[in-house]
């Protein structure tokens, strides 16, 4: 009797198991966020945006930006494009407000290079600010 008992509710289990798991790969693929890491800010010595992080490769579309902590200043926040060797930066592309997580999006328009990839990085005037999380 106790078999048939525990029978029932590992049969619901498993059927429920199955549907998440086939529901996740329904997901999987377009739309998925790849982590590109997480990147500490860094004094860099700028007058206005002293705080950077290094640059994050990215195949454009839109980027995920995770804050460690979440910042209390929505405003600090900008992001830019790195081109190395003599092409300049593009700075302030789009402000990043201090939500959790942000997602900037239509940044196609800046890839480039050999590597076909752009290369963004975050600035900041926040001198709390401790790291972001980057997804593409």
């Amino acid at each position: 009797m106790l078999n048939r008992m525990l029978a029932l509710p590992i049969a619901i289990a498993a059927a429920l198991a199955v549907s998440a798991a086939t529901a996740h790969a329904a997901q999987s693929g377009a739309g998925e966020w790849d982590y590109k890491g997480t990147y500490s800010f860094i004094a860099k010595g700028s007058k206005y945006w002293p705080y950077e992080t290094n640059a994050v490769y990215s195949g454009g579309g839109s980027l995920k930006i995770c804050f460690n902590p979440t910042p209390t200043n929505r405003d600090a926040f900008v992001l830019n494009e790195w081109d190395p060797g003599a092409n300049a930066d593009e700075f302030d592309i789009a402000p990043v407000y201090g939500s959790e997580c942000w997602v900037v999006d239509d940044l196609d328009r800046f890839v480039d290079g050999d590597n076909n990839r752009a290369e963004f990085y975050l600035s900041t005037f926040d001198p709390n600010a401790v790291s972001v999380q980057y997804w593409d």
